[in-house]
């Protein structure tokens, strides 16, 4: 059984539903870049040195199926912030294409 929808719902659901930076990416470097980008746009910064241990030097990119999850300290006007980071997982989605999906969030 199919249920049909106004237009106007449709729009309310899908603008409800929009993720503040791009799900799917070609790259995983993509994927960590819209994830520093979605911290900096709500005004934080992240330590380049940190990123480079943990993203650069840590785990190796996800296979098929896997995820790779990071966990990075904010800072404003280089001051750490207290009881905040950026999380963010990467999946590595099962297609044929090397494709992976960002999921991000400050907490």
């Amino acid at each position: 059984m199919k249920i049909k929808i106004t237009e106007e719902t449709y729009k309310k659901i899908t603008e409800a539903n929009k993720s503040p930076y791009p799900l799917h990416h070609n790259s995983y470097t993509s994927a960590v870049n819209a994830a520093e980008k979605y911290a900096e746009e709500r005004g934080y910064e992240l330590d380049g040195e940190e990123m480079g241990e943990k993203i650069g030097l840590g785990p190796k990119k996800p296979e098929k199926g896997e995820t790779n999850r990071i966990t990075l300290s904010l800072f404003k006007n280089g001051e750490k912030v207290k009881n905040k980071a950026l999380y963010f997982q990467i999946y590595r989605m099962d297609n044929n294409k090397e494709t992976y999906e960002l999921n991000a969030y400050i907490a």
